[in-house]
């Protein structure tokens, strides 16, 4: 039992003490647990009772002769914010003797989820991935005696939401007799929209038996679907594994993001110190491979490999450790690897050398520490050292090799290129105007034109050649032999100039048309919006003057087969028209209210709160006193672009000017 006891009220007033009253009363138990062992029949249960707050939980686990069964259930009577309402999940799963199912193949469990009225964090989620509270979901161990844990850790990764509802199967697949592979899975979504899909699996492998292993293997795996905010992710976890006497450890991690903001990296244990991560990109361990004898000697490898949308990424630290009469020998051999894919450049960060030490002060020592780039020129810096007792002798070297002159590169007229693209019909979609619903959808035919515009919208180009109304330095990696900026200066349609026409924008990176240094090629975003097209036609639709017409229904009375007469006729009120309006189907349709649809305003009303997009200014290094005689606030890529089209004609100004985001601008 948990939390019980007596409590106790003294009240200064007359009572059965005097001048004051004391009342002694049995406390009951906030938690109660049982432990079943009856022959073939084990478990126990756990009931967890938290009236103060409206929650309860219970957990029960029983198993006869080779079939376990365990419940997870949560209660809560009181929502979030003081709504009224219940949330409820439970988790169960059971344990099976394999059942064959195939090629090796067998089932040992199924299960499944259900939330109503409850949510699923992500974030916790893919925290709990890396510290093991995902168990407490697939299948978990010993679940009474961690029921405290369990139900924490639940009603943190599925707290309680109205309106929201997750649920999902699991099963147990495992492979080879004796079962050599195991893999828990479960799948669960959450609607309505936005919806989410999560998958969730533990891998074991042990090799060649799983009594005695010489390779077992412990892989935790998280992957997440969100189709609201555009983004696939997954995680992964190497933990308590070896191969024979050789531990192994490490984190994998890949995003994948296709909205406003979109980016790519795939990660085996890290990624370059260089290279800035993308937004929300966790931080991963070294995959680890460490052999030792009581960790004295041992030597260790630390490895990482990454693919972004630009970058190749790999490096590693193998390390020897040795200690004897309280002296150490150290030794290390590291690398980082970062090669840019376009335009072509690399640089190879090293460090090597070896030491005597007593303790962590060094006696002896020698180590080399530097950095390669390339090419063209290839550029080697770094320092060698030498250590004995209290002194370093160290000598640099910094040497520039190879030919500067950049190689031969393509000769293009981006025009060429841009204007088939406007000529692409592939090019040009169809835009509705805001607050309108598309009803109708038209069926593609050999003689139809290659666009068809509704009545009452417009027509959207967006090309992906290269960014309108800015200055070009390069397309690619190649020279550009015509203009080097394309503006819109004017849209004619049909013949006549267009009274409206709006900029459209799509996602560029700036590597690919200005000439960047290595430090902005790593720090710069590896999209940014930038200008793709333009938007023709309407952005309101205009309506004559309303006609108003009564509301009336005719009574038909069938009273006599075959037969009937006319009743009453009756005039709906304005009142109840309106009241049936906002609560019959059209209004709860799915259009109206789910995703983000819910959340716009009705048409016509004025938007109360909006998100743009961060916008940056040129700014005085000194006092961040804004600069907009220089450039308006525009995108960062936008004013750094202006910045150095200023500095160019004002080299003086080096020093005085940088690029900030608005908000930090005086």
């Amino acid at each position: 039992m948990e939390r019980i006891g007596a409590t106790a009220k003294l009240a200064f007033q007359k009572g059965n003490l005097g001048a004051v009253d004391l009342t002694i009363a049995f406390k009951p138990p906030t938690g109660i647990g049982a432990s079943v062992d009856a022959g073939p029949i084990t478990g126990g249960g756990f009931l967890s009772i938290d009236h103060e707050n409206g929650r309860y939980a219970g957990i029960l686990q029983l198993r006869a002769f080779e079939i376990g069964i365990t419940a997870i259930a949560l209660i809560d009577t009181r929502l979030p914010g003081g709504q009224q309402g219940y949330s409820f999940l439970i988790i169960i799963a059971v344990e099976l003797p394999p059942i064959q199912l195939g090629y090796g193949f067998t089932l040992n469990g199924v299960g499944g989820l259900a939330g109503i009225h409850r949510t699923m964090v992500i974030e916790a989620i893919q925290a709990g991935i890396r510290n093991h509270t995902v168990d407490h979901i697939l299948f978990p161990e010993d679940p009474i005696q961690n029921a405290a844990q369990i139900i924490s850790d639940l009603r943190t990764i599925f707290p309680p939401v109205m309106n929201r509802f997750v649920f999902g199967p699991m099963a147990i697949i495992g492979w080879g007799t004796p079962t050599l592979v195991f893999v828990e899975l479960g799948i669960l979504i959450e609607l309505p929209a936005p919806v989410r899909l999560v998958l969730l699996g533990q891998i074991t492998v042990t090799v060649p038996t799983p009594d005695l292993p010489v390779v077992e293997l412990h892989i935790d795996i998280l992957g997440v679907l969100d189709f609201e905010g555009q983004r696939i992710s997954i995680d992964a976890v190497l933990h308590d594994s070896r191969v024979a006497a050789f531990s192994l450890s490490g984190d994998m991690a890949f995003r994948l993001s296709w909205g406003a903001s979109p980016n790519f990296a795939l990660s085996v244990g890290g990624l370059n110190p260089r290279f800035q991560p993308p937004p929300g990109f966790p931080e991963l361990r070294r995959i680890t491979v460490s052999i030792g004898f009581e960790e004295n000697p041992r030597i260790s490898v630390q490895g990482y490999f990454a693919i972004t949308s630009n970058t190749l990424q790999f490096g590693a630290l193998a390390e020897l450790y040795a200690e004897a009469a309280g002296f150490n020998v150290y030794g290390w051999l590291a690398f980082d690897a970062l090669l840019q894919v376009i335009p072509l450049w690399f640089a190879i960060d090293y460090n090597t050398g070896v030491a005597l030490r007593r303790g962590n002060h060094t006696i002896a020592g020698v180590r080399l520490k530097g950095s390669l780039t390339g090419p063209s020129p290839y550029h080697v810096k770094g320092e060698a050292c030498l250590s004995l007792l209290f002194f370093d002798i160290c000598v640099p070297f910094d040497r520039t090799f190879g030919s500067e002159a950049p190689a031969q590169r393509p000769r293009i007229n981006a025009w060429d290129q841009l204007e088939a693209a406007i000529r692409n019909a592939e090019s040009w979609t169809a835009a509705l105007p805001p607050h309108a619903l598309e009803a109708i959808a038209a069926r593609a035919s050999a003689d139809a034109p290659p666009l068809l515009v509704d009545p009452v919208g417009g027509a959207r180009l967006r090309e992906r050649v290269l960014p309108l109304n800015r200055k070009l330095d390069k397309l690619g990696e190649a020279v550009l032999t015509g203009p080097n900026r394309y503006d819109v200066t004017e849209v004619r349609v049909g013949g006549s100039e267009a009274p409206r026409w709006t900029v459209t924008k799509d996602q560029f990176a700036r590597a690919q048309f200005e000439d960047l240094s290595d430090a902005e090629k790593l720090s710069v975003p590896s999209f940014e919006p930038m200008d793709a097209g333009i938007e023709v036609g309407n952005d309101a639709v205009a309506a004559g003057a309303g006609l108003t017409a009564s509301l009336t229904y005719e009574t038909r009375i069938v009273d006599f087969p075959y037969d009937g007469r006319t009743g009453p006729r009756y005039e709906l009120p304005r009142g109840h028209l309106l009241a049936m309006l906002g609560s019959g189907a059209a209004a709860q349709a799915p259009v109206r209210t789910k995703g983000g649809a819910r959340f716009a305003p009705e048409p016509g009303r004025v938007v109360g709160t909006a998100f743009d997009d961060e916008t940056y200014v040129i700014a005085s290094t000194t006092d961040l006193r804004s600069r907009r005689d220089l450039a308006p606030p525009s995108s960062k890529g936008d004013a750094q672009a202006a910045l150095k089209a200023h500095l160019a004609e004002h080299p003086d100004d080096r020093e005085r000017l940088q690029v900030v985001a608005l908000h930090e601008a005086a």
